[in-house]
């Protein structure tokens, strides 16, 4: 993260000029511009918890608590703050409805340590639940999961959840994975009566790694199709007996498939190459990542798995020959890698392609793969060349890119091609080379509503956005300047932030930026600053965020 450049910058003043500037009302931005929890995050970095705190308590009256919810609460530091906000989940709906998002075991983590406090999340979720109400089928596994981590290193806690699961409950304690790897299975049915198929996956995790495999691998065999497949999984590894090995690899082969339909099937075949290669038979993973076929549009399938494979070959270059990387191109360039997956790896697959092959494998990269790729990727024809020209620039030849990025900035790259570019630029030094034909590029990328990598951008680049952002068209739904606005509120560039406030072309462009600048001002610690431009704690906690 850059450091914090707040020299002489009015930022409150600026917003104020702004709004006037546009024809809007006085500065009164309010939340719905600004991301809860990043809102939350900006008044923790600036030691605002009380005013943290309110907020955290205003989202549990939404109808859903966002992602992010638990880290924020428990960077909580005050412990009467923690136990108050603890308090107020669980009066809250969402204790129940959501634990899975960090509300019921978050109460759990405020607690540290408070018997009562962590007896009152389990009795909680343990309540009936009222008619018609929609609740994780988990919740109380959840809970009990965190209480044991909590107390992992005291087996006799043991004792005090099988105390507060009575009666049919009494399965849950199941989920006390942490404390429950150790015993074994036959105590664990002695203690549970049952166990919980949701439970049987964690529970193979903490056999294996408390060193009882057999026990492990005796209930990973007798879960569910989906459950079955991820727990064999998670027992693969390179340092198995050859017994072990051979019996798993039997036991993943008689695994049934969740389905028939596509998606599933490949699934099934990407978790059994996986495993081959936690096994350390990458010869065999490589046949059979041959014979998988397209993922359609599921996010997986054989070109996530090629590049896996690759990476695997930087971290073990041992591993690496030219056959293999023939095999995993061959797969790259082949009928089973659809358009639009082999657009999400193919700058990264070539790049690392060429790292590892020797003159060979990357003469037959450039003149052979990757006009293959170009032809398979259709719409976004120049990535593959782009990350060839990565590749080469990687090796030193900083100029390789330089004739796309002359088609780039005539606009006659793809945008896919042009984000590349933008976030190779840094390595190639293009800015400081020739500043006017990387302004042309940022151009392009404004017109077009692009988002730049910033975080990517140096002290040279940086200094070319200015100009060409304001030369930029204004763009729908959001105003591109708003990206820039929200990089430099979160590295700290207090100068680089007014002067997007200083060129915002409307209302609504401002009530972004503006939002921004409270987020500055708040991991500053200004809320007398951010209360000047709309942003106060509530009177009471509520629904302070849009839901």
């Amino acid at each position: 993260m850059r450091s914090q450049i707040k020299a002489d910058v009015d930022l409150v003043g600026a917003v104020h000029a702004a709004f006037a500037r546009v024809g809007g009302p006085e500065p009164d931005i309010g939340l719905r511009y600004v991301e809860p929890i990043r809102w939350i995050n900006a008044l923790l970095d600036g030691g605002l918890e009380e005013w943290a705190v309110t907020e955290l308590r205003g989202l549990l009256r939404m109808s859903e608590p966002p992602g992010g919810f638990d880290e924020a609460a428990t960077r909580i530091r005050s412990g009467e703050r923690r136990r108050a906000l603890a308090l107020a989940m669980l009066d809250s709906e969402c204790v129940i409805g959501y634990p899975h998002r960090g509300v019921a075991a978050t109460v759990v983590r405020l607690a540290d340590g408070d018997r009562d406090l962590e007896d009152a999340a389990l009795r909680k979720v343990l309540e009936p639940v009222p008619a018609g109400m929609w609740v994780d089928p988990y919740r109380v596994g959840v809970v009990v999961s965190a209480l044991a981590e909590a107390h992992r290193d005291e087996p006799s806690y043991l004792d005090h959840l099988a105390g507060l699961l009575a009666g049919d409950d009494r399965r849950h304690l199941a989920f006390a994975t942490a404390l429950l790897g150790p015993l074994g299975l036959d105590e664990i049915l002695r203690r549970c009566g049952t166990v919980p198929d949701e439970a049987c996956g964690p529970l193979v995790a903490a056999f294996a790694e408390a060193g009882r495999f057999d026990e492990a691998f005796a209930l990973a065999v007798t879960l569910g199709a989906d459950a079955r497949q991820q727990a064999l999984l998670r027992l693969a590894a390179p340092d198995l007996p050859a017994a072990r090995a051979k019996a798993l690899v039997a036991a993943y082969r008689k695994c049934p498939k969740v389905s028939r339909q596509r998606d599933d099937q490949v699934l099934y075949r990407c978790r059994w190459i996986s495993l081959l290669l936690a096994l350390d038979r990458v010869d065999d993973a490589l046949t059979d990542l041959a014979q998988v076929p397209d993922c359609r549009y599921a996010g997986y399938g054989p070109a996530p798995l090629a590049v896996q494979i690759l990476r695997r070959f930087v971290d073990r270059p041992a591993e690496v020959t030219p056959a293999r990387l023939r095999a995993v191109l061959d797969v790259l360039t082949g009928d089973h890698v659809i358009g639009q997956e082999l657009r999400a790896v193919g700058v990264e697959a070539v790049r690392l392609v060429h790292r590892l092959g020797d003159a060979a494998i990357r003469a037959e990269l450039a003149g052979t793969d990757v006009p293959r790729m170009r032809d398979r990727m259709q719409i976004s024809r120049t990535l593959a060349d782009a990350g060839l020209a990565w590749a080469r620039v990687d090796d030193g030849d900083h100029t390789a890119a330089d004739p796309l990025f002359a088609e780039a900035a005539a606009g006659r790259t793809d945008l896919a091609t042009l984000k590349a570019l933008l976030t190779m630029a840094p390595h190639t030094r293009i800015a400081s080379r020739d500043p006017d034909l990387f302004s042309r590029m940022l151009a392009v990328a404004y017109r077009y509503a692009v988002w730049l990598p910033y975080e990517v951008f140096g002290a040279d680049e940086m200094r070319l956005v200015p100009d060409a952002l304001i030369e930029a068209p204004l763009s729908f739904p959001r105003w591109v300047g708003s990206r820039l606005s929200t990089f430099a509120a979160d590295t700290g560039d207090w100068q680089l932030l007014a002067f997007t406030v200083a060129i915002a072309p409307d209302a609504k462009a401002m009530g972004w930026v503006g939002a921004d600048v409270a987020v500055a001002l708040a991991r500053a610690g200004d809320a007398a600053g951010a209360a000047k431009i709309g942003f106060r704690p509530p009177d009471r906690p509520g629904p302070a965020f849009p839901s």
